[in-house]
């Protein structure tokens, strides 16, 4: 079952594999069937001879069919292992390979934009570049994507929507590329095997549980700029052992460094302290260190320790080597 739609009517052949073909009628997106004489391997091509493919989806329909969330047995989309993208693609409709639990490699091989939940749920997705000239990862683009390991960004890319990776258990490692400047709320929540994160150094603003439940992630350079750390920043990263927060900032959330058992090293490197609204919003080991910038005359650390909220920490704090 394919769901499809054409800007002209007539102007879209599938070739289903097997030596048959379906040319589309009408300009409506609409649910094309086709029955194979036996199962087995089969590539189908879509071509568009005239017009624009319209591959657009929703929360009811991805390509492959109805979603597997409404329990429709019509649902092809674990049954697929593979796409390839010809080189006039550009771009991915919301939810399109939703739920494609099967998809094991998808070729790009050109600048496409990427929908919200274009691949959520694409569990055996193992790798993937997004190509050059994307410039922005939409809402749930890679949400629960469990088998990801390794996900690649070109520069040019400015924004990741709201859980674009959240739930992706097994990516190890990510490079947020310097172009981004916003990184939305709950965008690498959850990635337990997340051990190395580089974030953008143009990076301005950040959402709420960004980082949290990165359990893995165990060291965290926040880059200069960015002017707050918002709510559950990085709650219940308990792998965390240092944390760098820029002079730039000048608040920190509800939570926002709270749970983090392991840290033992907080640096800050603001002559001002930030606004801090609760003592949960930091909390961590009996260990922990507080490193405030070094004055001749110790005034910074006593404004920290005599700062609202901040006096609370006083006997952790300690001057930053000169």
């Amino acid at each position: 079952h394919l769901y499809l739609g054409e800007s002209i009517d007539g102007g879209v052949t599938v070739h289903w594999g097997d030596g048959e073909t379906t040319t589309l009628s009408g300009t409506s997106s609409a649910l094309y069937d086709h029955t194979y004489a036996a199962p087995g391997d089969y590539e189908i091509a879509i071509e568009v001879t005239s017009g624009t493919l319209q591959l657009e989806a929703n929360s009811t329909y991805s390509l492959f069919g109805k979603s597997n969330s409404y329990g429709d047995n019509r649902c092809n989309a674990t049954r697929i292992r593979r796409v390839a993208l010809g080189a006039n693609v550009t771009s991915l409709g919301a939810y399109i390979l939703y739920n494609c639990t099967g998809l094991e490699s998808i070729s790009i091989p050109r600048e496409v934009s990427i929908g919200n939940n274009a691949f959520c749920s694409c569990s055996a997705l193992r790798y993937l570049t997004v190509p050059a000239g994307s410039t922005q990862l939409g809402d749930s683009a890679f949400q629960n994507c469990v088998g990801l390991t390794h996900l690649s960004f070109p520069d040019g890319i400015t924004g990741f929507g709201s859980n674009s990776l959240n739930g992706c258990k097994n990516l190890v490692r990510l490079a947020v590329p310097d172009t981004v400047t916003s990184i939305s709320n709950n965008a690498i929540q959850g990635c337990d095997s997340l051990r190395r994160a580089a974030l953008s150094q143009r990076l301005t603003s950040i959402g709420s549980n960004t980082l949290m439940n990165c359990i893995s992630l165990n060291e965290l350079a926040i880059p200069n700029g960015v002017a707050s750390l918002p709510n559950s920043f990085l709650t219940q990263c308990t792998g965390m052992t240092r944390v760098t927060v820029p002079e730039s900032v000048t608040s920190i959330g509800s939570n926002a460094l709270a749970y983090l058992y392991s840290l033992g090293e907080l640096r800050m490197l603001s002559a001002t302290p930030p606004t801090l609204s609760s003592p949960h919003n930091i909390q961590s080991n009996t260990g922990l260190v507080i490193y405030v910038p070094y004055s001749s005359d110790h005034s910074v650390l006593a404004a920290y320790q005599a700062a609202s909220v901040w006096s609370s920490f006083a006997s952790r704090m300690q001057e930053a080597p000169e």
